[in-house]
């Protein structure tokens, strides 16, 4: 009998212990409480996530000298005509200045090599061909009379980029080749003319005039000499501002 005390003693015990092992492993588990959506989240988060600044991106400067000089010549512009001119770069070639913008007209300034702001052409097929065979494989146009008239209007602010480039300026005594149509009234692209010179001549050859700085425009005349500007339309992808 004292051997059956004795044992039931000891088992009782053994239960004591297990029941108050369990209710103190329960009282140091973290507490935790519920949110909204009566998911459990810890009260006291194992990490805090660092907020990261905000960088603001910089605008890339494709080339310095250029973008120093541009930056000259529109400190010497008038009011009404300061953001209208930008030089533009060829992309693989940001070195050289190859387009002068002017509002949304484009003047192509290099060819063979090397930079030239207007060409001499004596007729139309002459125009035409400084047109055709533009900046490496990329074909240019001559202009209409609003393009000229634009150009010719914002000519004192133009002859400020020319100036700094060592190009030829803009006189008011010059007479312009332009293509008396209406911009977009025809398929004039080069594609549509196969590119070919002759076809161009062929169509537009009666259309062609002659601008002179005050807006006259006069039918040509064989053996004229006058000046071109060529400007790009299209490819502008292969370009960016300086």
């Amino acid at each position: 009998m004292e051997t059956l005390f004795y044992l039931s003693l000891a088992l009782n015990l053994l239960l004591l212990g297990t029941i108050v092992g369990f209710v103190v492993s329960k009282n140091i588990t973290p507490k935790t409480q519920k949110t909204a959506s009566n998911k459990p989240v810890l009260t006291e988060p194992t990490s805090v996530q660092q907020e990261q600044p905000v960088q603001k991106r910089q605008p890339v400067i494709v080339n310095p000298e250029l973008y120093h000089l541009a930056y000259q010549c529109e400190k010497q512009l008038p009011e009404g005509f300061k953001n209208r001119i930008k030089i533009l770069v060829e992309t693989e070639y940001p070195e050289y200045a190859a387009i002068l913008q002017v509002d949304d007209i484009k003047i192509s300034i290099r060819r063979n090599e090397r930079n030239q702001s207007v060409f001499s052409a004596q007729t139309p097929l002459d125009a035409i061909n400084i047109a055709r065979f533009g900046y490496e494989t990329t074909g240019r146009y001559v202009p209409v009379p609003d393009e000229l008239k634009k150009i010719l209007a914002m000519k004192d602010a133009v002859n400020v980029y020319l100036r700094a480039l060592n190009l030829e300026e803009i006189s008011e005594n010059d007479e312009f080749w332009c293509v008396h149509t209406e911009a977009g009234c025809r398929e004039t692209g080069w594609k549509a003319l196969g590119w070919s010179a002759e076809t161009a001549h062929k169509i537009f050859k009666n259309d062609f005039h002659l601008y002179k700085g005050d807006g006259q425009l006069q039918h040509c005349r064989d053996g004229q000499n006058a000046k071109v500007f060529v400007l790009l339309k299209g490819w502008e992808h292969l370009f960016t501002q300086v």
